[in-house]
């Protein structure tokens, strides 16, 4: 299939056209089940119950991971469902049992998912700030949704410094002005600065909404690398996105914002080997300064306090530095090409126009002809963006 094309044809079909190993990225979000009519025979979503709706969701699935690189990484947002009295529903010995019960479709997407052979590497809550209100008075209202980061093997290619969030200002000013604790002889931590305190490339994202990423009198006796310092790029965006809808004036009814799938592409290669596929991957420098006396009045009294004390302040500090210094790759010696995208279920193009934007080459499905030519008129608009600024 020709590169930078989407084509009118039910996901799974398409994705038998395709051949296995070829695509670098896939990221969607599939019709959700028995939430809207998009008037297209054979649509995914319209199933008579939520089991026929999952199997035909693994069985896309199947073919995503077949067409997908070993080194290949899978982003799937995919929303829930309320039960009714009037539907049948997941594996009810009678049908009123999931009436007002949230069917955690998403959950049991994944659990298929993990027997059919993917790596599940994150869980991510999608945050809508701007999430339209809720009449109901029995239950909170909705303003997340999951993305699922799936992996297709063990090793794979994620570029952590291509999506990193600045650092907060407060954050970096505790650091450096806020430490007050104590020393003992023992002690091995050698970075209490704002320089040494926090990784250079950013903090691990863990499972925590608002970490604090900085280290305090209660942590810091956690931790005893000197490596630990604020990256000029900014910390680990974590996996919490506070990322808000955004309006379409197209006849399309769900489409997601373009931040929402930027950190996914961004993420992803760049640049493969057009001989064997292999992607670019980055370098990354990591220097270490000489120790510098640290002159904090703290530090000049830290072996004053008490051998009870648990926190230690340091004599001396360290400053380190991870630079990217280029970028590596196979030993063909033949051009490098961008890496492809896949969305199977394309919907009005924003996956195609990010990946666009961000200089990689998509392939995508859609099943209804109006949002295929939605789709190419938006990308159209990127690619004539693309050529204003290129001087």
């Amino acid at each position: 299939m020709k590169r930078n094309t989407i084509k009118c044809i039910d996901a799974l079909n398409g994705l038998k056209e395709l051949s296995g190993n070829s695509v670098d990225v896939m990221i969607t979000s599939p019709p959700y089940w028995s939430l809207r009519d998009y008037h297209v025979k054979g649509q995914l979503g319209l199933e008579p119950n939520a089991d026929d709706y999952l199997d035909s969701l693994w069985e896309i699935f199947r073919e995503v991971k077949r067409v997908l690189k070993e080194d290949g990484t899978c982003w799937v947002n995919l929303g829930d469902k309320y039960g009714t009295p009037n539907s049948p529903f997941i594996h009810s010995r009678r049908e009123t049992t999931w009436a007002k019960c949230l069917l955690g479709i998403p959950e049991r997407f994944i659990l298929g998912m993990q027997e059919e052979g993917w790596f599940l590497r994150n869980k991510i809550i999608w945050h809508k700030p701007n999430a339209m209100p809720s009449a109901v008075k029995d239950r909170f209202s909705c303003t997340w949704e999951y993305v699922f980061f799936f992996s297709n093997s063990e090793k794979y290619h994620f570029d952590l410094d291509a999506i990193r969030v600045p650092h907060k200002p407060e954050s970096l000013r505790r650091a450096k002005n806020k430490w007050d604790g104590k020393t003992i002889k023992e002690c091995s931590w050698k970075g209490l600065s704002p320089e040494a305190m926090c990784h250079p490339k950013g903090r691990n994202p863990g499972d925590m909404v608002n970490d604090m990423g900085i280290l305090n009198n209660s942590t810091a006796n956690l931790y005893r690398s000197s490596d630990l310092q604020p990256h000029p790029m900014g910390k680990n965006p974590g996996d919490c996105w506070h990322i808000s809808t955004r309006g379409f004036s197209g006849a399309h009814f769900a489409t997601f914002p373009e931040q929402l799938i930027e950190r996914a592409i961004k993420a992803s290669p760049t640049a493969i080997c057009a001989q064997c596929g292999k992607a670019k991957t980055r370098i990354t420098k990591v220097t270490r300064s000489d120790s510098v006396p640290n002159r904090s009045g703290t530090a000049e009294n830290a072996h004053k306090a008490s051998v009870n004390a648990r926190i230690a302040q340091p004599k001396t500090r360290y400053t380190t530095k991870h630079t990217t210094v280029g970028w590596k790759s196979c030993d063909c010696g033949a051009p490098f090409k961008p890496a492809v995208i896949l969305d199977p279920f394309m919907g009005s193009g924003t996956t195609a126009m990010v990946a666009k934007r961000l200089g990689r080459n998509y392939l995508g499905f859609e099943l209804n002809p109006d949002y295929v030519k939605m789709a190419e008129e938006r990308i159209e608009k990127v690619i004539e963006d693309n050529r204003e600024d290129t001087p």
